[in-house]
């Protein structure tokens, strides 16, 4: 939520841009300063943070900056999270805006019948076909 906060509330970025002068996003040293209660518990959760932890493997939370062998590039990176997930967070379910741009039918060169896929993938291939059409309505009404 420290790393959404400035996406979803404005207040949150210009309060953090005038005490740590021009910095918007949280970084990995700020979240630990707010959510360790001790050394222990910093160390402790700096795990989040790793490539292969579920926020980051999944893409919920991202980092930008360098991952060098520093202690100190480490602590200095920015948090973000996607914008599909800040949509969800405030209700919005939809796909997200940046692939709708790029989601067109497009005439295949083989039928279906002749890709190897599990019955129930393409059955969810031929709605996702058949609703496309309305599925771009809705996103243009939402815009």
């Amino acid at each position: 939520m420290l790393a959404a906060a400035p996406r979803v509330d404005a207040r949150f970025a210009a309060e953090r841009e005038h005490t740590e002068h021009d910095v918007v996003y949280p970084d990995v040293r700020y979240v630990l300063s707010v959510l360790a209660r001790n050394f222990e518990d910093g160390v402790r959760l700096r795990r989040i943070f790793a490539l292969g932890a579920p926020l980051m493997a999944a893409s919920l939370l991202l980092t930008s900056g360098r991952r060098d062998a520093s202690e100190g590039d480490f602590l200095t990176l920015d948090l973000d999270v996607p914008r599909r997930v800040i949509n969800e967070l405030l209700g919005d379910a939809s796909l997200d805006e940046e692939l709708v741009a790029f989601s067109c039918v497009r005439a295949p060169l083989a039928t279906l019948d002749q890709v190897v896929l599990p019955a129930e993938t393409k059955q969810l291939v031929r709605s996702i076909v058949g609703h496309h059409d309305a599925w771009l309505e809705a996103c243009r009404l939402r815009a």
